[in-house]
């Protein structure tokens, strides 16, 4: 494929990520009437990684992505000069690995990344479709990228010691236009070897395609279970499946009522509207986007924390609050994050190392913030 039809495959396919800030106090309301409610706790900033002036290895031109890791250390990824940086628990500089570039190890287009159960940390990178694997000393060791181009990750997580769960969004032609997939799938991380679909929508790029079964959010526990929310769930319901496929589910909140969109233009957190071109019958290109759902869905975000359970953000627009959940289902708490309310897109990484904060629109210099309960 020409680099200029990946250019425009690109530009098409722009994503929509809404960003989530504080609860209304209708939504607050509702949630402290369920029954059986958990004690409530705040996530507040204990310490902080990121200077505006200074030594360069605190420096950043924009976090597009952080990992907590399971030592108590965090990796940061900056899109704009292409490197990740890795930081112990103390916020002390341990390496740097990347940089903007064609050759191995470098990137054009970084967006996603992740670090292996083995320590191996692993970069995406949009549009290519790229897949950079280092050891954990930050030695370049190999890539592989998908067969599809204009490849979009989603998310990137890795599923056990050696393979990577993607959720992709990609475009394929097909002899009367284009078709739209979105694709949750298990890979090989060093190789890039294909062994297990979760879910695989792939619907016409056409304006009466229903796209919604393809919206989902996930979480993996890094140790062989993933957990999936669908957005078009009719209830709240978090799938459970291991390497072969599902295993089993949890269901939970049957009083809990889906908020409703305010307009077809809203913010969907939890549903990636993609745009896409469509071929008119008179042979015109028209821009249009994937549908929204009519109600937000219940759970917009699923993480593993570092306390073994689950974490899943509320469905519904300007949320920022988390029910926890154990992996047997049980709801053991609920988190509110008011760091996030003065922030213009706020992001939150959770993972086996603990939670961290940043602002992939800030108003300053970027900042990675690290996140604690109130209450420990």
């Amino acid at each position: 494929m020409s680099a200029t039809f990946r250019t425009a495959l690109f530009l098409s396919a722009s994503i929509l990520l809404n960003s989530c800030g504080s609860s209304s106090g209708d939504e607050q309301d509702e949630a402290s009437s369920e029954t059986n409610r958990p004690p409530e706790d705040t996530l507040v900033v204990v310490d902080s990684i990121g200077v505006l002036a200074g030594d360069s290895c605190y420096m950043f031109g924009e976090i597009v992505d952080a990992f907590p890791m399971s030592d108590g250390g965090v990796a940061v990824l900056d899109g704009i000069n292409g490197r990740v940086r890795v930081y112990d628990g103390e916020g002390e500089h341990l390496l740097s690995l990347g940089g903007m570039g064609e050759a191995p190890g470098e990137f054009q287009y970084p967006n996603q990344l992740a670090v292996l159960p083995s320590g191996k940390i692993v970069v995406a990178e949009m549009l290519l479709g790229k897949i950079s694997v280092f050891d954990e000393a930050g030695e370049y060791e190999t890539s592989w990228a998908f067969d599809e181009y204009g490849v979009f990750q989603f998310d990137m997580q890795p599923f056990d010691d050696s393979t990577l769960v993607f959720y992709n969004f990609s475009m394929h032609p097909t002899g009367g236009g284009l078709s739209v997939r979105f694709d949750l799938s298990r890979y090989a991380a060093d190789t890039g070897q294909p062994l297990e679909d979760f879910v695989d929508f792939e619907g016409e790029a056409d304006p009466s395609t229903d796209f919604i079964p393809g919206y989902i959010c996930f979480a993996t526990d890094h140790a062989g279970r993933l957990y999936l929310s669908r957005c078009g769930a009719e209830s709240w319901t978090v799938e459970r499946m291991g390497a072969q496929g599902p295993v089993d589910s949890i269901q939970l909140f049957e009083e809990r009522q889906r908020v409703a969109l305010e307009s077809d233009t809203a913010d969907v957190p939890g549903a990636y509207i993609v745009g896409y071109m469509y071929s008119q019958s008179d042979g015109t290109q028209e821009r249009m986007y994937t549908n929204r759902p009519e109600k937000h869905p219940f759970i917009s975000r699923l993480a593993c924390g570092p306390d073994g359970n689950l974490w899943a953000r509320r469905g519904g627009s300007g949320q920022q609050v988390w029910d926890v959940v154990s992996p047997d289902g049980d709801w053991e708490g609920v988190c509110r994050v008011p760091a996030a309310d003065a922030m213009s897109d706020p992001q939150m990484e959770i993972g086996p190392g603990g939670v961290v904060l940043f602002d992939w629109d800030p108003m300053d210099c970027p900042v990675l913030y690290i996140l604690d309960r109130a209450g420990d």
